[in-house]
């Protein structure tokens, strides 16, 4: 995981609206199982096939992953009960997947029933920033 991905992931996990979610996969090739009422995660390693064990507390998530991304955009969509609204510009040569894109855009309608809109580099970026931007 590149620098970039790190840094992003550090910012998600320390949003106070941050949590884990089972189906997230953790930067280390850990899946997240089942997560405890006190939101300490279970997690399984699939490439060692370790028994599932607890997620350390400095772990973070792997934000290229496509599970990891519908978690936090639900986590997104429970903080903006009025909507979200993601869209990208496809990169040069016809890619129209959705998480290749080289710019992604992120509107969030607030409860006053304005809208913030921004751009960002990926569409993990723009998940974070809305998270971060919570109230």
């Amino acid at each position: 995981m590149n620098h970039e991905i790190q840094d992003l992931a550090r910012r998600a996990v320390a949003c106070k609206h941050w949590r884990w979610m089972p189906g997230m996969a953790g930067c280390q090739g850990e899946r997240v199982l089942d997560v405890s009422i006190s939101g300490s995660a279970t997690v399984v390693d699939f490439e060692y096939h370790d028994p599932p064990w607890r997620l350390p507390d400095e772990a973070l998530p792997d934000l290229t992953d496509h599970a990891t991304l519908g978690c936090l955009l639900a986590l997104v969509l429970e903080l903006y009960p009025c909507g979200v609204s993601l869209g990208h510009t496809p990169l040069a040569g016809g890619s129209r997947r959705w998480h290749e894109s080289q710019r992604v855009s992120c509107a969030v309608r607030l409860e006053d029933d304005t809208e913030r809109f921004s751009r960002y580099g990926s569409i993990g970026e723009a998940l974070v920033a809305a998270l971060e931007a919570a109230p």
